[in-house]
C-alpha cells in the first residue's frame, strides 16, 4: 500500500489530516510522520496547529499498485481459477473471456469459474474504482466430454468380469467417436466407435490386483479413467 511522510515545523503542538477519512494524527511543534493509505489517488494532507489555529496543506498522490493475475486449471477440467495479487482493498472484476458475466473479486484469495466448452480463453482482471488497474493472463480449458462408468460389480474373485459404459458428458456429441479402453491389466485394449449399442464393453480379469480401466477418445485423445480401481482377489 502507498505510504506518505510529511515533515513540519510550528509554533504549536499540531493536528494532522491525512485526507482520507483516517482518524486524525497529532505531533509536537515539530516532526516527522507516516501515513499509510488504503488506496490510491489524490489526497491533501493538512496540519493545523491546535493554539494558533494556523494551517498548511499539501497534496499527494499515490499510484495504484501493480496488479498481477494468475489463472490456473486441472486437465480435463471444466473449471478455471483466478487470483487477482494487487496492493489494492476493493474495486476489481475478472472477465473470463467467455461472455459470461464479469465476477467480482475477493482481492489475493481464488475465484471460480466454470466453462461450458473446450477452448483457449483471454482472462483478464479490471479495476472498478481507480482508473489503471488492469491485468491479464490466458487459460486453455478442455471441457470432459465423456465419462467412463462401470455398471456391474468393480470387486470379486478371479475370473472377474466387468462391464464399462462410456456416456457424453453435458451437451457433447459422441455419434461416431472412436474410442479404445484400456483395462490397466497389461492386455490388449478394447476399441469401439461410440453408437447406439455401441457403448459398452466388458472384460474379464484373470490375476488378483488392483486395476484403473480408462477410456481415450482416439480423435482428441481426451482419456476418462473408471472412479475407482477394479480390485481383483
Amino acid at each position: 500500500m502507498p505510504t506518505a511522510s510529511i515533515t513540519w515545523s510550528a509554533a504549536n503542538p499540531v493536528s494532522i489530516d491525512w485526507g482520507d477519512g483516517s482518524a486524525a494524527g497529532s505531533g509536537s511543534a515539530t516532526g516527522t510522520a507516516t501515513h499509510t493509505y488504503a488506496d490510491p489517488g489524490a489526497h491533501t494532507i493538512t496540519i493545523t496547529d491546535t493554539v494558533a489555529g494556523g494551517t498548511a496543506s499539501q497534496t499527494v498522490t499515490c499510484p495504484v499498485p501493480p496488479c498481477a493475475l494468475t489463472v490456473t486449471n486441472t486437465p480435463n477440467a471444466a473449471s478455471a481459477t483466478a487470483t487477482v495479487t494487487t496492493g489494492l482493498t476493493s474495486g476489481y472484476t475478472i472477465d473470463w473471456g467467455d461472455g459470461s458475466s464479469v465476477d467480482g473479486v475477493l482481492l489475493n484469495a481464488p475465484v471460480s469459474h466454470t466453462y461450458g466448452l473446450s477452448g483457449s480463453y483471454a482472462v483478464s482482471a479490471h479495476g472498478t474504482t481507480f482508473s489503471g488497474s488492469a491485468c491479464a493472463g490466458a487459460v486453455t480449458v478442455t471441457v470432459p466430454t465423456f465419462t467412463l462408468a462401470a455398471t456391474t460389480p468393480v470387486a470379486g474373485a478371479a475370473p472377474l468380469a466387468v462391464t464399462v459404459r462410456i456416456a457424453p458428458a453435458g451437451a457433447a456429441v459422441l455419434a461416431g467417436v472412436p474410442f479404445e479402453i484400456d483395462w490397466g491389466d497389461g492386455t490388449a485394449v478394447t476399441a469401439l466407435t461410440y453408437g447406439p449399442g455401441a457403448d459398452t464393453a466388458v472384460h474379464t480379469f484373470t490375476v488378483a490386483g488392483s486395476f484403473t480401466p480408462r477410456a481415450c477418445r482416439m480423435d482428441t485423445a481426451e482419456c476418462s479413467p473408471l472412479s475407482g480401481p477394479v480390485v481383483v482377489s
